[in-house]
């Protein structure tokens, strides 16, 4: 039954429910008759209008929640960096919601006396949010470190060079490439992670060779030199030892 159908709606599949379920044409079903009761007391709660706010609001809650649409400054996705957001819900109107620097995707936050009213002369209960943190394009998290690829010429990791890695705060960082940097090794810059209290992560960046798709005649003859001078090599005769063993 979807959660915004009617009272008629409500009373039409209740009545086809109890007519198909109902004892006498299911003589000796101890499942049907169960199934029975159990929409029956349903139809009482639903067709009640004060009992069915209360079980759309419970329902709303098992299912994550009172929903919330994010607007206004710092509304878009909140995580590393923090920031202030607007919330919008249907049930609890606007609320203004700060996300601590460092959150993580799952985690909870509590905001005290932001809930539903509670009995006549009671507080208001705690709104808990539980944080969904959006991809970034760039940049990937591990615990309180950053990640990304990055990108190196097939000479820079040969002979060795200094090259620039973006930072998420839009800037960027020298980061020297040793000589003979194989793909996949991880350069570490230290404090370029996420800021969590006293804690900084740091930023890991991972070297991905690129592999030229297109040659100029140089860069060909280039090469082919170069495979000519290491003749002989097999880079995968330790893999196959390796393998074998």
């Amino acid at each position: 039954m979807p959660q915004d159908a009617d009272a008629a709606a409500i009373k039409k599949a209740y009545r086809k429910l109890a007519r198909d379920l109902h004892p006498d044409h299911n003589v000796g079903n101890t499942k049907a008759e169960d199934r029975f009761k159990e929409i029956g007391e349903a139809y009482a709660v639903l067709s009640d209008p004060e009992q069915r706010r209360e079980y759309d609001a419970i329902r709303a809650m098992s299912h994550g929640g009172a929903r919330f649409t994010a607007g206004g400054p710092g509304g878009g996705g909140a995580g590393v960096e923090g920031s202030t957001v607007t919330l919008t819900s249907p049930d609890l109107g606007r609320v203004n919601a700060r996300i601590p620097p460092g959150v993580k995707d799952g985690q909870r936050i509590r905001l005290r006396g932001k809930g539903r009213q509670g009995d006549p002369g009671a507080a208001a209960g705690d709104l808990i949010l539980t944080v969904t943190v959006d991809k970034h394009p760039v940049f990937g998290r591990d615990g309180d470190n950053l990640t990304l690829d990055l990108p190196v010429t097939f000479a820079e990791a040969a002979l060795g060079a200094t090259v620039a890695v973006p930072t998420l705060d839009g800037g960027s960082v020298k980061v020297k490439v040793a000589p003979g940097t194989p793909s996949g090794r991880v350069l570490r810059l230290k404090g370029r992670g996420v800021s969590r209290g006293d804690h900084q992560g740091d930023l890991l960046a991972k070297v991905q060779v690129v592999v030229p798709q297109r040659l100029t005649d140089e860069a060909r003859d280039a090469i082919e030199t170069m495979a000519a001078a290491e003749d002989g090599h097999d880079p995968r005769a330790e893999l196959f030892q390796r393998a074998r063993a």
